[in-house]
Protein backbone atom coordinates (compact mmCIF):
# COMPACT_ATOMS: atom_id res chain seq x y z
CA UNK A 1 0.00 0.00 0.00
CA UNK A 2 2.62 2.47 1.04
CA UNK A 3 4.70 1.86 -2.20
CA UNK A 4 1.21 2.67 -4.26
CA UNK A 5 0.73 5.95 -2.51
CA UNK A 6 4.44 6.37 -2.88
CA UNK A 7 4.68 5.90 -6.58
CA UNK A 8 2.01 8.32 -7.36
CA UNK A 9 2.02 11.33 -4.81
CA UNK A 10 4.96 13.17 -3.61
CA UNK A 11 6.30 12.38 -0.15
CA UNK A 12 6.50 16.26 1.21
CA UNK A 13 2.49 16.40 -0.27
CA UNK A 14 1.91 13.88 1.86
CA UNK A 15 3.55 15.25 4.96
CA UNK A 16 2.13 18.56 4.43
CA UNK A 17 -1.37 16.85 4.32
CA UNK A 18 -0.72 15.37 7.54
CA UNK A 19 -0.03 18.04 9.18
CA UNK A 20 -3.25 20.12 7.99
CA UNK A 21 -5.20 17.60 9.30
CA UNK A 22 -3.38 17.65 12.95
CA UNK A 23 -3.25 21.43 13.07
CA UNK A 24 -6.44 21.77 12.28
CA UNK A 25 -7.44 19.09 14.77
CA UNK A 26 -5.62 21.31 16.72
CA UNK A 27 -7.07 24.24 16.42
CA UNK A 28 -10.41 22.76 16.77
CA UNK A 29 -8.99 21.56 20.38
CA UNK A 30 -8.23 24.75 21.50
CA UNK A 31 -11.65 25.97 20.62
CA UNK A 32 -12.93 23.02 22.54
CA UNK A 33 -10.97 24.28 25.18
CA UNK A 34 -11.97 28.13 25.01
CA UNK A 35 -15.52 27.35 25.09
CA UNK A 36 -15.37 24.94 28.11
CA UNK A 37 -13.65 27.08 30.37
CA UNK A 38 -15.88 29.57 29.44
CA UNK A 39 -18.97 28.03 30.23
CA UNK A 40 -17.89 26.32 33.46
CA UNK A 41 -16.04 29.50 34.53
CA UNK A 42 -13.47 28.36 37.06
CA UNK A 43 -12.94 32.14 38.25
CA UNK A 44 -15.36 34.53 39.63
CA UNK A 45 -14.05 37.44 37.56
CA UNK A 46 -15.17 38.15 33.74
CA UNK A 47 -12.02 37.75 32.64
CA UNK A 48 -9.16 35.19 32.89
CA UNK A 49 -6.09 34.81 31.95
CA UNK A 50 -6.54 31.32 31.38
CA UNK A 51 -8.71 32.18 28.41
CA UNK A 52 -5.64 33.70 26.68
CA UNK A 53 -3.69 30.43 26.22
CA UNK A 54 -6.34 28.53 23.77
CA UNK A 55 -6.55 31.88 22.06
CA UNK A 56 -3.05 31.69 21.20
CA UNK A 57 -2.69 28.19 20.60
CA UNK A 58 -5.77 29.12 17.99
CA UNK A 59 -3.71 31.72 16.46
CA UNK A 60 -0.30 30.28 16.19
CA UNK A 61 -2.10 26.94 14.39
CA UNK A 62 -3.75 29.03 12.04
CA UNK A 63 -0.41 30.75 11.70
CA UNK A 64 1.64 27.66 11.19
CA UNK A 65 -1.39 26.68 8.54
CA UNK A 66 -1.40 29.74 6.70
CA UNK A 67 2.34 28.82 5.63
CA UNK A 68 1.81 25.22 4.30
CA UNK A 69 2.05 24.56 0.77
CA UNK A 70 -0.99 25.92 -1.60
CA UNK A 71 -1.05 22.26 -2.98
CA UNK A 72 -1.45 21.34 0.70
CA UNK A 73 -4.50 23.64 1.77
CA UNK A 74 -6.30 22.96 -1.12
CA UNK A 75 -5.73 18.97 -0.58
CA UNK A 76 -6.10 19.15 3.16
CA UNK A 77 -9.04 21.54 2.24
CA UNK A 78 -10.82 18.96 0.10
CA UNK A 79 -10.10 16.34 2.65
CA UNK A 80 -11.86 17.97 5.68
CA UNK A 81 -15.11 19.06 3.28
CA UNK A 82 -15.41 15.36 2.36
CA UNK A 83 -15.29 14.52 6.00
CA UNK A 84 -18.06 16.98 7.02
CA UNK A 85 -20.25 15.81 4.03
CA UNK A 86 -19.61 12.28 4.71
CA UNK A 87 -20.48 12.95 8.49
CA UNK A 88 -23.68 14.51 7.78
CA UNK A 89 -24.88 12.36 5.09
CA UNK A 90 -24.01 9.23 7.52
CA UNK A 91 -26.40 11.64 10.41
CA UNK A 92 -29.05 12.40 8.11
CA UNK A 93 -29.22 8.52 6.76
CA UNK A 94 -29.40 7.59 10.35
CA UNK A 95 -27.63 4.34 9.89
CA UNK A 96 -26.45 2.39 12.64
CA UNK A 97 -23.45 -0.20 12.86
CA UNK A 98 -23.96 -3.52 13.36
CA UNK A 99 -22.02 -3.85 16.45
CA UNK A 100 -24.34 -1.22 18.33
CA UNK A 101 -27.52 -3.19 17.81
CA UNK A 102 -28.39 -5.38 21.12
CA UNK A 103 -28.31 -9.14 19.89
Amino acid sequence: MQLIIGSFFNLDLITEVINFGALFGFVLLNAATFLHILRHKPYKRKFSPVLLIPVIGVLLNFWILAHLGAVALVVGGVWLLLGIVLYFVNSITNEEYPNDKAS
